[in-house]
């Protein structure tokens, strides 16, 4: 009789043990912090707009997608004004021939291009990680990442204007300025249809376009080049 009470003491105990054990380790961290949290704090709802914006969860892998793409985008950017400001260094301080000048300028349009492709492929894929959700899922992005990826497309369009309008001060000769325009309204054109694409993803943001229209209208507005498709567009979806 003792030795069954003293062994149900013992299981009791070691039960209990067992249980404070199993609290504790719940109580420790179990993995490493996810490196993408403090980005994804970025598209938590503010005062200024609650409507607009959606908490991405920390957990949905397409949520990490889509954010792993806008830093792409912003990366591509940052590579993109360095080659941009090396050609524009070597017309200023290196290059006294105008042909030496259409050269580097050649060079210049050609990476601003390439660019654009990039930034085509990468919205297309952001299109294919974000979907209408069902009642029961989730959204794998939100108006204010893809407002990230609009705002990245217009500071690429101020830096063509800035680019064009820096090489038009060192080349006078009315054929370079034609290349330049005709470059130009490429650019603006692979630009227009890239807001295009984006805004598929934007549906019901009218105060973030709205914005981003009234900042484009500004920054374009007095520069002639080739830019009456991307105003077109901006105000058709921003009205």
């Amino acid at each position: 009789m003792l030795f069954s009470t003293l062994f149900t003491t013992a299981l009791c105990l070691a039960g209990v043990s067992a249980k404070t054990h199993s609290f504790a380790r719940s109580l420790k961290p179990t993995r490493m912090a996810d490196p993408y949290a403090s980005l994804q704090a970025r598209a938590v709802p503010d005062s200024h707009s609650p409507a607009t914006r959606t908490v991405m969860p920390a957990s949905n892998p397409q949520s990490k997608k889509t954010i792993g793409l806008t830093l792409k985008m912003h990366a591509i950017l940052s590579q993109c004004r360095h080659n941009v400001a090396k050609h524009v260094d070597k017309i200023k301080h290196h290059c006294r021939k105008t042909e030496s000048r259409q050269i580097i300028l050649t060079s210049i349009m050609v990476e601003l291009e390439a660019m654009l492709v990039i930034f085509h492929e990468t919205v297309t894929q952001t299109k294919e990680c974000s979907h209408t959700p069902t009642p029961s899922q989730t959204p794998t992005t939100t108006p204010r990442t893809i407002n990230d990826v609009i705002e990245i497309v217009l500071q690429l369009i101020i830096l063509v204007k800035i680019t064009i309008l820096e090489m038009l001060e060192f080349i006078d000769e009315e054929s370079v300025r034609n290349q330049c325009g005709d470059v130009l309204h490429r650019l603006t054109s692979s630009v227009s249809e890239i807001i295009v694409a984006v805004n598929v993803n934007v549906q019901g943001s009218v105060t973030i376009l709205s914005q981003i229209g009234a900042h484009a209208l500004k920054s374009v507005q007095s520069f002639g080049f080739g830019f009456e498709a991307i105003l077109e567009v901006v105000q058709t979806y921003s009205s």
